[in-house]
């Protein structure tokens, strides 16, 4: 091991993440690259993040997080040649996929690399067309430079874009984690009397992007179900932000549910965990396959709380079906709006699952076990 070195039977590593987003950015990929480097450096590895600087200068990075100023932006993609150069002494390099602009210079590099595949990418009209040229020609030469491909589920592997490129003996199976110290089950009645929203009202909640990058989340879906069940009393507390709020709280206002759907915004680390905790019931209600795991439901499961989500491969690897929540098929308001109405008129019944949650979650998705793939993939890499 070049820069490895052996202390207490334990191989410390030089390792650097590389990723389109980063916090404060609000996203999955982001966060799990940070929950990573986090555990990793508390271990004593030395894990560095690289990533693209974004639009207006970010503060209070911590040394070992690197923005790098793409050449060309385009969304979350970014030209960024530098990256190659960057990584050189690193023991290995973990890429956080798609990264478009920055992966394809990792391509022969003399790191080895790993990848979580993430998600695939997926657009309409002239982007998706780019898309296709991609995943035809440069996405197989990226993921076949891998020593190992990390997914989040086999069966969002065997549904995904992969299952189109060679490389099945590289993929190793590595569910996201969730910190159940930090989400936990309670009743927080501080945020419910500040929205108004009183104590007997059933509140559901969605956690996600508002940008143009997370229209895969389905919120006009969920907000339409909702405008489904107006006899009963519900609320939905909404928290993320982006350039498409402003569309959704009209769409709710034409819906007539604005006194029921309550835009949150960005919230910070500290203040996520308590607006599970003013909740009943989660709702993921992601349109297509863009959405591969959702780590907002393994966040609710750990808070105790049941989840509603949709019939996709990954997404409903999390859900037990009638167990822990409930699985709906894709883009189908009706169907959501009745497992709403189910989880909000039978309370006993939501808590009952909203427990089972929590203990599947504590038993299938510690960060103790995750870490340990993701280590001993490492050393087998390098």
């Amino acid at each position: 091991y070049h820069c490895g070195f052996e202390m207490t039977n334990v191989i410390l590593m030089r390792i650097a993440h590389i990723t389109p987003v980063y916090p404060p950015y609000k996203g999955g990929m982001g966060n799990v690259a940070r929950d990573y480097v986090m555990r990793l450096r508390e271990a004593g590895h030395d894990a560095q993040v690289f990533t693209m600087q974004g639009k207006t200068a970010t503060k209070d990075d911590p040394p070992y997080v690197h923005r790098i100023r793409p050449l060309i932006r385009i969304g979350n993609a970014g030209v960024m040649p530098s990256i190659r150069k960057a990584v050189l002494g690193f023991d290995v390099v973990h890429l956080h996929y798609p990264f478009f602009g920055a992966e394809e210079w990792l391509i022969g590099s003399k790191v080895p690399l790993v990848i979580t595949y993430h998600m695939d990418a997926t657009a309409h009209g002239l982007k998706g067309a780019i898309f296709q040229t991609y995943r035809k020609f440069v996405m197989p030469m990226v993921l076949r430079s891998a020593k190992t491909i990390f997914v989040s589920s086999r069966e969002y592997a065997s549904a995904s874009q992969l299952k189109n490129v060679r490389c099945n003996e590289k993929i190793i199976e590595l569910p996201f984690a969730v910190d159940t110290k930090r989400f936990y089950p309670g009743h927080d009645s501080v945020l419910r009397s500040k929205l108004g929203i009183q104590e007997d009202s059933f509140v559901f909640i969605f956690v996600g992007g508002m940008d143009a990058a997370h229209a895969f989340k389905g919120i006009d879906v969920l907000l339409k179900s909702a405008s489904r069940i107006m006899d009963i009393d519900f609320h939905v507390l909404l928290v993320g932000d982006g350039e498409l709020r402003a569309k959704y709280e009209k769409f709710a206002q034409e819906l007539g549910i604005e006194k029921r759907a309550h835009f949150l915004g960005s919230v910070s680390d500290d203040e996520l965990p308590p607006c599970y905790r003013a909740s009943d019931a989660h709702i993921l209600s992601a349109i297509n396959s863009a959405e591969a795991f959702g780590l907002v439901t393994l966040e609710a499961a750990a808070s105790g709380i049941p989840s509603i989500v949709t019939d996709l491969p990954g997404v409903r690897t999390l859900v037990v079906n009638e167990t822990t929540g409930y699985i709906v098929p894709v883009m189908d308001s009706l169907a959501l709006a009745e497992k709403m109405r189910e989880l909000a008129t039978k309370k006993d019944n939501s808590a009952i699952m909203g427990s089972k949650a929590r203990i599947r979650a504590m038993e299938k998705y510690s960060w103790e076990s995750v870490m340990k793939i993701l280590v001993k993939a490492y050393e087998e890499a390098i």
